[in-house]
């Protein structure tokens, strides 16, 4: 049984994926200039309908269109990366006859490839095999529930909030955060509680903590020491983690001290969240092409095309992925989730540590991600003692053979005129190997070593049983039914 959304078979060194960064963003300086520019036209046409109109319809000039947005290029050889009329274009363009479009793809699909590489160095790197294998099993899983959308899904193993809550309450937040309570400090003794976090953290997931980032239910910017906690976050783990933010606008100096840090580092690319397109002009009036070349901007905007996730707040008890697309009044919402992290969600304003990894939203995970664990730690010192704790729990390597299995909460098992196999919303695998011991797993109540008795009395090869069963775990088709009470 082929394993989903399966990782690479060769292991990819973390130092390579980061310098490889540094040298996307570390070309001629005209080069970067170019990219710049085009990324602020581009910025401008996807997030505003106005605009984009006005473009496409020829009343505004290439030139007036460029120079309405700060754009100082001729547009004229892009127009296969905007232009429906000239796309045909696009996957031939070279910088002979297309030169701004050569540039910005290979600028796109070399940012993609590191994109994707960074899935791949997201483990321990063979310090926990156990979470190592869990996690690969989360991914594979993710990837049959979500099918293309999870290919953006990077999987870091762990993530920090360093306030309690929100404070900017967006109508479809994805992961339904609650109202702002309070932020920690790096002041005096908080400063060593940071560190010694991240150390103890460092000591459970080992190179993996290099991918890891510090919001998720909160807005990094809320804490006004923000720049202070990835100043020792790049001192402990030797890069800078990524930053997401909603209201680069509210406080702009500690914005600029974050770009600041990122033009020095040039590591993974940060986001701004835009929420109207009056907060787009805004970004674009504040910051230079320049000053945003590391910055992805995520138009959240009425108008943009870009759908939202069907999770979280905009999640309201129906299950997106198997209607289909929701108009909402404020745009489309569709299939998917913004988790994005297979490990461990710690609040240090709560000393709260929880196992996690994104799931198709549903009435038993809305906000897109399913809990395993949950636990509180008194101190940094006990933090490692935790995590290990809950990898004990819920990682074993080999399958309980005791326990009674099933599929995932996402996966059906089919046995009809379409043949035998599972599905999801978006992925099918047709296999005749289910077509005895299929029927037993759905059943939900019959552990590994029943259904092995079971179909040895039909005669089938009890270990071709087990090699079905293993595979099926391993591609994270299957679960443990869990016991009365207990999370899955």
């Amino acid at each position: 049984m082929p394993e989903a959304g399966s990782l690479a078979a060769q292991p990819v060194a973390h130092e390579d994926v980061f310098s490889a960064f540094r040298e996307a963003f570390s070309r001629p300086p005209e080069q970067l200039r170019q990219i710049a520019h085009i990324k602020r036209f581009l910025e401008r046409f996807q997030g505003d309908d106005v605009y984009r109109g006005a473009v496409l319809a020829g009343v505004m000039s290439l030139e007036e269109a460029a120079a309405a947005c700060g754009c100082e290029l001729d547009l004229t050889s892009l127009q296969p990366v905007f232009n429906i009329e000239f796309s045909a274009h696009r996957s031939s363009a070279t910088a002979d006859d297309w030169p701004l479009t050569a540039l910005w793809d290979e600028h796109l699909h070399g940012l993609l490839g590191l994109r994707d590489k960074i899935r791949e160095i997201g483990d321990t790197a063979g310090a926990d095999p156990a979470f190592d294998q869990w996690r690969r099993r989360q991914i594979n899983r993710t990837a049959f529930e979500l099918g293309a959308h999870s290919q953006g899904i990077v999987h870091p193993p762990v993530t920090f909030e360093l306030s309690s809550g929100c404070s900017v309450g967006c109508w479809f937040c994805g992961i339904s955060a609650a109202k702002f309570g309070g932020n920690f400090s790096v002041q005096g003794a908080g400063r060593d509680e940071w560190e010694q976090t991240l150390r103890a953290v460092q000591s459970v997931l080992g190179p993996g903590l290099k991918t890891g980032f510090c919001y998720w239910a909160t807005e990094p910017l809320d804490n006004p020491e923000y720049a202070d906690f990835l100043d020792v976050y790049e001192e402990v783990v030797g890069v800078l983690p990524q930053t997401t933010s909603a209201i680069p606008l509210r406080n702009k100096e500690l914005t600029r001290a974050v770009l600041a840090r990122w033009e020095r580092s040039k590591s993974f690319p940060n986001r701004f969240s835009v929420l109207t397109t009056k907060i787009l002009l805004q970004i674009h009036q504040e910051f230079t092409p320049e000053e945003l070349l590391g910055v992805e901007l995520v138009l959240q905007n009425k108008g943009s095309p870009a759908p939202k996730s069907g999770a979280g707040r905009a999640y309201q008890g129906r299950s997106v992925q198997a209607e289909g697309p929701v108009q909402h009044k404020n745009g489309t919402i569709v299939n998917g989730t913004i988790a994005c992290v297979t490990g461990f969600l710690i609040n240090i304003v709560e000393r709260r540590v929880r196992l996690i990894s994104p799931t198709a939203p549903c009435d038993e995970w809305p906000d897109g991600y399913i809990v395993f664990d949950d636990a509180r730690y008194d101190r940094p010192e006990n933090l490692a003692a935790t995590m290990k704790e809950m990898i004990a729990r819920n990682m074993g390597s080999k399958i309980d053979p005791h326990a009674p299995i099933r599929f995932g909460q996402h996966i059906d098992f089919f046995d009809d005129e379409r043949g035998v196999g599972v599905e999801s919303a978006h992925v099918k695998v047709e296999t005749g190997l289910l077509d005895v011991i299929g029927r037993m797993i759905n059943d939900g109540d019959k552990s590994p070593l029943q259904i092995v008795q079971l179909a040895s009395r039909e005669g089938v090869d009890p270990f071709q049983v087990v090699g079905v069963i293993t595979d099926a775990r391993r591609a994270g088709l299957i679960e443990s039914v869990p016991l009365q009470g207990e999370k899955t």
